[in-house]
């Protein structure tokens, strides 16, 4: 709009001081006139009473102020400010299947519409972008908090005519006692501040609810030991006999229990009872639901998930053994040194070959415990340990799905070979054929899958680059430090190795179909891994002459087969590191950090979203630089899998971690709505409360136009040159007096 332009002119002397002033001036005119007659000439006389009528009214002026004034005013339209509710609560449903943020979307389009000089922002005061999706990650609603600040201290320095509310009003995170609300309902009913309108998004049709209240359990658990879990269930008018409790980890619903209501009562208590089969990250999960049919208006508490630290106490190794050797002895020094190992050792007494036996069974101190072992105990072994070991032997062979199972679960195996190892004549078409991670040849004794003759194994790119070689414990030069070992005695003839196994040391002469001999060989198999050491003869690198501890090295090398094989994190190359966001708007940071040398550059990461039970593949993120942070936003709450991977020629590492993103449920388990105290504060502005399915007939009642003004004020007689033509007349005056007085 046009300004508009008005002047005045006025006095700013006080009364009193202006009645003083002209009696001096009488004083002075009267005085002068006086002395005016004693001048000689008619014409002096003139321009003497000339010059005293100048000083009379100089004087005057500079006693009485004079004041010019200009004022422009400028009426400009009202500011509207429309505030939508970004948090958690918004992911509720809205009298309908959509939810309340998706309802206001819908609701900011046409305010947008209907009032065009309107700005949207939500809770922080951020913009927000019409039309565009809302985020609805923020744990709280403060709302009064916020319509307190900007009623009293304005929005951007400036308080809005008109602020709309887009809201379920529930309020989580405001402060204010009763008494400040009262004020701010007495402050909104004053002139000159925001008339408040609210469009209630809330959905009051129906109050049955049943959620997941709380997750008890010890913040630290044990590796493979049995803990429990306790799952609260809050119900609020649920008219059904009883509701089902569900506890899993990692993604995977487990257990279920179903949980009888009694009348009056509302909240109930779950125990449930896991073996944590991992170290590190374990995601707990508890979930509740209703009989089917039932209508739930907050079906977003229906989940909690929170995550537990899991620890390895003493890993459980079992080791059995074909026969006494060198090599058995050797293996189970080494595995006893290690102090974090709790073993358990099973072998034949005697070589088959060198005592005649209607049975096994008859080559053993003790009964062998196929059952206990194999059955009942298997799930409670971290590794389990074949050395020259016939398989099918004490009934293995029942129990062969069994063992192969545990090793997809998560278990491990290391088979370390000799002439009994391939003897079995059922391994090639058995279940535990998957244990090797090379194709099982089809002989007949052991002299045709067994090359004699002595060799020192040679070290392959992929052995140089893998975790078991690539370590701190071992010589930096590796393959001049195999070089100068002792050489070994004798091979066990393999097929190819799978597709999915690692060579890390192969024969220098001997070969399989496919290549060289391997000699060490290691591959996943499910979520478990297993390796497999072609001779029987590496106890003789215990002895190094040269090393003031010989055995060092035959030890390190056992001590990182275990640790490999049951995944032990400080093994791994790399470290995934996740910084949450210092605040709501900002993304998560990831970082890929390059643990050992060997490890090389970090090629590739892969996000694995799963929603328990619910996997959707996310495109990898691809990454040039050995430590890469870049920024990820998740698309939503839920359990994460962050995965990095490398793949070089004939080698694959891969490492991941679970990652929680978990918006603070306080708003969605116990919603605390502010409708009535809200409704005060709008009537007492003058403003309105409006349905989303009205908000198309939505009409904001006028404001009238608020007007600026800005006054400019100039003393014209308070200046330097008032005081110069004073002075002037005052020195004419005087020199009339010398020149022509009488």
């Amino acid at each position: 709009m046009d300004p508009t332009t008005a002047w005045a002119f006025g006095f700013d002397a006080a009364s009193f001081a202006g009645v003083v002033g002209l009696v001096l001036l009488a004083a002075i005119a009267g005085l002068g006139a006086w002395n005016v007659r004693r001048l000689d000439s008619a014409r002096s006389r003139a321009l003497s009473y000339a010059l005293h009528v100048g000083i009379v009214l100089l004087l005057g002026t500079a006693v009485l102020d004079p004041v010019l004034t200009r004022s422009f005013e400028i009426r400009r339209e009202p500011e509207t400010l429309v505030v939508v509710d970004d948090s958690a609560s918004m992911t509720l449903p809205c009298r309908s299947t959509s939810t309340r943020a998706q309802a206001a979307e819908e609701v900011t389009r046409t305010v947008a519409r209907k009032v065009p000089s309107a700005r949207f922002v939500d809770l922080d005061g951020a913009p927000v972008a019409v039309p565009g999706t809302l985020s609805t990650r923020r744990a709280s609603s403060p709302l009064l908090d916020r319509l307190e600040a900007w009623a009293t201290a304005g929005f951007n320095g400036r308080i809005p005519d008109r602020l709309v509310l887009v809201s379920d009003l529930q309020d989580q995170g405001s402060t204010l006692p009763p008494e400040r609300v009262e004020r701010l309902a007495h402050l909104l009913a004053t002139r000159h501040r925001p008339v408040l309108h609210a469009i209630d998004l809330s959905d009051r049709t129906s109050g049955v609810d049943a959620a997941v209240s709380d997750l008890r359990f010890d913040p630290v658990a044990f590796y493979r030991n049995v803990t429990s879990a306790v799952v609260e269930v809050r119900v609020r008018d649920v008219d059904a006999p009883s509701v089902r409790v569900e506890f899993g980890t990692d993604g995977t619903w487990s257990q279920s229990q179903v949980v009888p209501l009694v009348a009056g009562q509302t909240r109930y208590e779950a125990r449930f009872k896991y073996r944590p089969d991992q170290s590190g990250t374990l995601v707990l999960g508890a979930r509740v639901t209703l009989p089917a049919g039932t209508h739930e208006s907050n079906a977003a508490n229906n989940v909690r998930l929170a995550e537990q630290r899991v620890l390895r106490d003493r890993l459980r190794v079992l080791h059995l053994a074909g026969h006494p050797s060198w090599d058995v002895r050797f293996l189970r020094d080494a595995l006893k040194a290690d102090g974090t190992i709790d073993l358990i050792s099973f072998y034949v007494m005697v070589k088959p070959s060198a005592f005649f036996a209607d049975d096994l069974e008859d080559t053993v101190l003790i009964p062998f415990p196929t059952h206990t072992l194999f059955d009942e105990e298997l799930p409670g072994f971290d590794l389990l340990v074949f050395q020259n070991f016939r398989f099918g032997s004490f009934d293995t062979d029942q129990y062969a799905e069994r063992i192969v199972d545990y090793v997809k679960a998560g278990g491990a195996t290391l088979v370390v070979g000799g002439e009994l190892t391939f003897l079995a004549e059922m391994l090639p078409r058995s279940p535990l054929k998957e244990l090797f991670p090379v194709r099982i040849p089809e002989l007949k004794t052991w002299r045709d899958y067994f090359e004699l003759g002595e060799f020192k194994p040679r070290l392959t790119a992929s052995g140089a680059r893998h975790p078991i070689f690539a370590d701190a414990e071992l010589p930096a030069d590796l393959p001049a430090a195999l070089d100068r070992l002792p050489a070994l005695e004798g091979a066990n003839l393999q097929g190819c190795p799978l597709p999915a196994a690692t060579v890390l040391l192969e024969h220098p002469r001997a070969r399989s179909e496919c290549g060289p001999l391997p000699v060490l060989t290691t591959s996943d198999l499910g979520d478990g891994r297993v390796a497999l050491v072609g001779t029987d003869l590496l106890w003789r690198w215990a002895f190094v002459p040269s090393e003031p501890d010989p055995e060092h090295l035959h030890r390190a090398l056992v001590a990182n087969l275990v640790r490999w094989l049951t995944r032990d994190p400080t093994l791994s190359p790399f470290e995934i590191v996740v910084t949450p966001p210092a605040r709501q708007a900002e993304p998560h940071h990831l970082r890929a950090r390059l643990l050992r040398p060997g490890g090389g550059d970090v090629s590739t990461w892969a996000l694995r979203v799963t929603e328990w039970g619910q996997t959707e593949r996310v495109p990898p993120e691809v990454v040039k630089a050995v430590e890469p942070d870049f920024p990820w936003r998740p698309p939503r709450d839920g359990l994460y899998w962050l995965e990095i991977e490398k793949r070089d020629e004939g080698s694959h590492v891969r490492q991941t971690r679970p990652f929680l993103v978990q918006s603070d449920p306080r708003e969605l388990l116990e919603p605390s709505p502010l409708r009535d105290v809200l409704l005060h504060l709008v009537q007492a502005s003058g403003g309105s409360v409006t349905l989303p399915e009205r908000v198309g007939g939505l009409e904001l009642p006028p404001v009238s136009d608020r007007a600026v003004t800005r006054v400019e004020t100039s003393h014209p007689f308070s200046s330097a040159w008032v005081l110069a033509l004073l002075l002037a007349l005052l020195a004419g005056q005087w020199y009339l007096r010398s020149a022509h007085g009488s």
